[in-house]
């Protein structure tokens, strides 16, 4: 499997709202039965420690993949509810 970084968003400390925190957007690619299938892989670092991390496989188009990665970043959406967002798009 593969694994580029294509965004990375900070976040600052907002007192009684958020924590200080990083989210890097990721494009993955593994080949599966033949096939290149890619997915959209998320880590969020909290004061650079304990990185939450979620993948998931969706598309064998990258330009498809990448436009919904592209849309996770700009709406600045983390680790813990883009699998919500994707399911929404209905795009498994």
């Amino acid at each position: 499997m593969r694994i580029v970084k294509v965004f990375s968003k900070k976040f600052s400390k907002i007192k009684n709202i958020q924590k200080e925190h990083i989210v890097e957007y990721f494009i993955s690619e593994k080949i599966e039965n033949g096939k290149k299938i890619y997915g959209i892989f998320l880590s969020e670092l909290e004061n650079k420690k304990n990185p939450e991390e979620n993948s998931i496989f969706i598309l064998p188009d990258y330009d498809k993949t990448y436009d919904i990665l592209k849309f996770l970043y700009e709406n600045a959406i983390g680790a813990f509810e883009f699998k919500d967002i994707i399911n929404e798009l209905h795009v498994q």
